[in-house]
């Protein structure tokens, strides 16, 4: 195991193992970069892990792992410095972590960007994730409601996204969506108005937003709730989250 002494504010769950199953024969690479902040990611024993976090050359910084269960999260090779198309000295790079699913469990992986002489010196960035591992990581659904506003979801590509909100439609209010990404989230047609089960006419509902994870970054998603024909008027309401959407595909 990799470990070195980190914040215990940050310190995620620790690993629970469990005995190894048969590699999937539908391995995924799961692709992820310093968006992924903070997240958890579901994995399939098998599955491969690539983290690309952002360097730039000649700082004396660099990214290392100071985190890891190898046992459950096994490094694949060296990590791999990336150069920008940018070819003017100083310009920003990457570095390319790469790691394989080796068995299932929940591991927490951690790299901190540090110059390596600097012993005592705190890291200038650190980046965090979990990886649950499981023997198959089934695509599941995210489904959210107004308590979550303001929250950071981490999603997959393929996962969908379900957010219901109260309305009241027979005061002429409802949800739109007023910022989003469309190449990273695609709604699935139009919302629908839920009301409740033998509510009397008039009763307040919900609507209800469906979205699937197409691409991969991150990004704000932001619903307003207003008249459809106050649309030069501040909303009655705004609800947002930050969504990151890890890119996925099928192993070679």
């Amino acid at each position: 195991m990799t470990r070195r002494s980190w914040p215990a504010s940050i310190v995620l769950a620790g690993a629970v193992l469990a005995p190894a199953p048969a590699v999937s024969a539908a391995a995924r690479v799961v692709t992820i970069g310093y968006f992924y902040d903070g997240g958890v990611v579901d994995l399939a024993v098998g599955d491969e892990l690539d983290v690309r976090v952002g360097s730039t050359p000649g700082t004396g910084y660099a990214w290392n792992v100071a985190m890891n269960d190898e046992a459950v999260l096994q490094p694949v090779g060296k990590p791999v410095d990336e150069k920008s198309q940018d070819v003017r000295p100083g310009a920003p790079g990457s570095r390319l972590f790469r790691f394989r699913a080796a068995r299932s469990g929940t591991a927490s992986l951690g790299l901190v960007y540090e110059r390596p002489w600097e012993k005592d010196a705190a890291p200038a960035r650190l980046f965090r994730v979990q990886a649950l591992v499981e023997e198959s990581a089934p695509s599941k659904p995210a489904a959210l409601s107004e308590g979550d506003g303001g929250a950071k979801i981490f999603l997959e590509q393929g996962q969908t996204l379900s957010i219901r909100l109260p309305s009241n439609p027979a005061a002429g209010l409802g949800w739109v969506v007023t910022r989003s990404v469309p190449a990273m989230l695609k709604t699935s047609g139009e919302p629908r108005l839920e009301l409740p089960e033998n509510g009397e006419p008039g009763t307040p509902g919900s609507q209800v937003f469906e979205f699937t994870a197409v691409g991969s970054g991150a990004a704000a998603l932001e619903l307003s709730y207003r008249r459809a024909a106050d649309k030069d008027k501040p909303a009655e309401r705004v609800w947002t989250i930050f969504v990151a959407v890890a890119g996925v595909t099928a192993a070679k």
